[in-house]
């Protein structure tokens, strides 16, 4: 109990930006890795003092998080068939071209992840940390005040590893048939960090 109670105060005690993020990465939907991808470059935009970038500017990012993890993943969604995780598993392995993989990223990578990285339950978290602007065929992210904020503070280097860690958990629910429901979260207070674990008396899988 003690344990679950640090978890509860560790997530719902801080900015709301902060809170929120951690919902989103933590409790997000997991059909599909690329909201982890999104969350990690929306830090390195930020970090970088980019607050408003084209489509394809956020796709060079994006796009080297996925396929950082193709390397040693290469399921990276529900779905084994998608183009976009095909094109990154593809430039891992040296059979697609950057030119390619970026144009699969604009095709197909963010048809989803966009609209739905601020929703949790199927309901929105208070703060959008981006806001799309794809009006009259300019595609552009604005990153929120509260993002550039976030990416500057004492808990970035934290959430950022939080998120590697749920993402590497998820992949290997994917590649064993695990359901990702199976996996529950821990406060290490040592470290400070959220680790994703498998729960007690559940189907072992092997580490990431």
């Amino acid at each position: 109990m003690a344990a679950t109670r640090a978890l509860h105060d560790y997530l719902t005690t801080g900015p709301e930006a902060e809170t929120d993020l951690r919902s989103v990465v933590l409790f997000g939907r997991n059909t599909a890795s690329y909201k982890f991808a999104l969350a990690e470059s929306l830090f390195d935009l930020a970090k970088n003092g980019h607050q408003s970038v084209s489509l394809e500017e956020l796709a060079e990012p994006y796009t080297s998080h996925m396929v950082e993890h193709a390397r040693h993943a290469p399921r990276q969604a529900v779905n084994p068939s998608s183009a976009f995780v095909s094109a990154c598993v593809g430039y891992a392995n040296g059979t697609t071209t950057h030119d390619a993989l970026i144009d699969e990223a604009l095709r197909s990578g963010f048809t989803n992840v966009l609209d739905r990285f601020h929703t949790v339950n199927q309901v929105e978290v208070p703060v959008r940390l981006f806001a799309k602007d794809f009006k009259r065929g300019s595609r552009r992210i604005d990153l929120a005040d509260k993002m550039m904020g976030l990416a500057q503070s004492p808990q970035a280097a934290n959430i950022v590893a939080e998120t590697e860690s749920r993402w590497h958990f998820v992949e290997t629910a994917w590649q064993t048939g695990v359901s990702a429901n199976l996996l529950g979260l821990a406060y290490d207070e040592a470290t400070g960090l959220i680790t994703a674990n498998g729960r007690e008396n559940r189907r072992r899988t092997s580490p990431p």
